[in-house]
């Protein structure tokens, strides 16, 4: 205890918080449980935006524009090439999203210890990353070859 600036060294110094202190800054119980459930929320969340943005996409609801969808030149170009190419992105996405929300829902078993939610997250990360290469690069590739096979044709009939 501390006596007069003096402390105990059996007992080390004593912290003394104040009901201000605590509701000021929050007391540091607040932020570990913040921490432990970082690694559910953010691929939850991240997985329900995916769905969200990929659905519309997968439904053919989307027309061709500048904003929102798959935009390479070739789906620019041609209704033909963009609802194919952004029906599979979407799909993409949907699949993706299911997964950040698989992997977000497995992290609620480990609430309780930092370093594996840490883990989760990374894993989350991981597969986010992975996941929207992969489904842009195949989409890239579906656009190459059917405006490819667009111009084939368009060559053919002439």
């Amino acid at each position: 205890m501390s006596v007069n600036g003096r402390t105990d060294t059996a007992r080390g110094p004593v912290i003394i918080r104040t009901p201000q202190h605590t509701q000021r800054f929050g007391s540091v119980g607040e932020a570990k449980v913040m921490a432990n459930w970082l690694g559910v929320m953010v691929p939850v969340l991240i997985g329900g935006l995916l769905i969200a943005v990929g659905a519309p996409l997968m439904g053919r609801k989307v027309m061709r524009n500048r904003w929102y969808g798959l935009r390479f030149r070739s789906t620019l170009e041609a209704d033909a090439v963009w609802y194919p190419v952004n029906e599979l992105g979407g799909r993409h996405l949907v699949v993706l999203g299911g997964s950040l929300i698989f992997v977000g829902t497995v992290g609620l078993l480990f609430t309780g210890n930092e370093t594996t939610q840490r883990d989760v997250l990374i894993l989350a990360v991981a597969i986010f990353l992975a996941g929207v290469t992969c489904s842009v690069r195949s989409c890239w590739l579906l656009a190459r070859d059917m405006a490819r096979e667009q111009r084939t044709r368009q060559l053919t009939f002439e």
